[in-house]
């Protein structure tokens, strides 16, 4: 029985995500959160404290997507693994939300 499991994952090709790629967007994201936070520390920009928290709350969920989808494979793994993770991270979102409120 495993080794008919064994044969099978063995025919399932794995696809490798362009590493370089994604470390490049996460740099990226980075910057900009730390460019915005120093134009609006010295009086460059004049944005809302609450909107800037917001920007930066979304660009850090997109970093964890970044991560979650291609350094830990989810994007390439079963669906039920992606549930398995999201449905608990979506909790920790909104109950910390609710905290921060």
């Amino acid at each position: 029985m495993s080794g008919e499991y064994h044969e099978d994952a063995e025919l399932k090709e794995h696809k490798h995500p362009n590493y370089f790629a994604v470390y490049i967007a996460l740099a990226a994201i980075t910057a900009l959160i730390t460019i915005i936070e120093m134009m609006s520390h010295n009086g460059i920009i004049n944005v809302p404290r609450a909107s800037l928290i917001t920007i930066y709350l979304i660009f850090s969920i997109s970093k964890a997507v970044l991560v979650a989808m291609f350094y830990m494979h989810l994007k390439y793994d079963s669906l039920l693994y992606t549930v398995l993770f999201g449905v608990p991270a979506i909790f920790a979102v909104v109950f910390f939300t609710l905290i921060l409120i």
